[in-house]
């Protein structure tokens, strides 16, 4: 049976809206401006399923900002609409989403929830794509707790899945579903590369590393290219002997530039994450004023979010130096 749609002038209108923020080609008051008008016109002519989905466009873009109550809150809102429209699949990407807000705020067990319920709905509904991301967060949130190995399989596992073109979605525009899967891809392989440099994995943190970097600046979506960066700056802090000519070295231009397209976009949680990384990353080379003024950054971030768990990771990177 085919789900209810949202109709082609808001899901190309939002579509440009959070594509234009992606790239950081629109300010975020000025998408949210119109987002709002948006709303209140299929308030108006009560389009719920319209509504529904202005509602989960901003979500994302509060989740990107590390905004996540915000965030969840606009994802509650487009879930419970969906469901009153039927839309099961919209449902599911909710949930999803509402996972990943909680995994980034360090509720773990509310985000497990929300993942196995989404992978358990994708299963049933027989959707590849979903299946795919609710296991990507799954893994993110093992890496979070400490589970590297079993969140190097799950990741493996999914790199293979993300390596063709999702099957069509009706309810998708398939330009926006290619570059959700080349997104999951920056995802994977970004998580990979950091996790083998983390064990001093030096060839495969730059393989994943490169990779991430390659398709994140096919998209050109900021977003992604500070994930990607931040990837690159950890692999080259374990200095591979294999760096193509062309190529800089030095990680510290790469962590700058991650720095850059996050800040294009004002993704505070994801700065405060690249700072960390950083700082890590100039202990290991003994440059440990600058390592210094770096965690203290990503620690005040950190705590003016909320994010507790990870100011007290980056607290005791700062420890680790006295």
């Amino acid at each position: 049976m085919t789900e209810p749609h949202v109709s082609p002038e808001v899901q190309a209108e939002t579509a440009k809206l959070i594509t234009q923020w992606e790239e950081g080609q629109a300010p975020y008051d000025e998408v949210i401006e119109r987002f709002e008008v948006l709303m209140r016109e299929a308030e108006a002519d009560k389009r719920h399923n319209d509504h529904a989905q202005i509602q989960f466009r901003w979500a994302v873009i509060e989740g990107r900002r590390g905004n996540y109550d915000i965030s969840i809150k606009h994802f509650e809102q487009a879930r419970d609409l969906f469901s009153l429209g039927g839309m099961r699949r919209r449902v599911v990407a909710c949930h999803l989403n509402i996972g990943e807000s909680y995994r980034l705020k360090g509720n773990f067990t509310r985000a497990r929830q929300y993942f196995r319920i989404s992978y358990e709905t994708a299963l049933q509904i027989d959707h590849r794509e979903m299946q795919i991301t609710a296991r990507i967060n799954e893994a993110l949130m093992l890496v979070s707790l400490g589970y590297d190995q079993q969140a190097e399989r799950t990741l493996l596992e999914c790199y293979e899945l993300s390596a063709e073109p999702f099957p069509p979605d009706p309810d998708r525009d398939p330009e926006r579903m290619e570059r959700t899967r080349l997104s999951h891809l920056v995802d994977i392989t970004k998580s990979l590369a950091s996790i083998y440099a983390a064990r001093n994995q030096t060839d495969l943190a730059w393989r994943y590393a490169q990779e991430a970097h390659m398709v994140a600046y096919s998209q050109r979506i900021a977003v992604l290219m500070g994930f990607a960066d931040r990837a690159m700056g950890e692999a080259l802090s374990l200095r591979p002997s294999d760096i193509p000519n062309g190529v800089n070295p030095d990680p510290d231009y790469y962590f700058a530039q991650s720095l850059n397209h996050l800040r294009e976009i004002n993704a505070e949680a994801e700065i405060a994450r690249t700072l960390l990384s950083h700082g890590r990353s100039l202990v290991g080379r003994g440059k440990r004023t600058q390592a210094a003024r770096k965690l203290n950054q990503a620690v005040t971030i950190f705590s003016r979010l909320g994010l507790v768990d990870e100011a007290s990771r980056a607290a005791e990177e700062q420890l680790k130096m006295l």
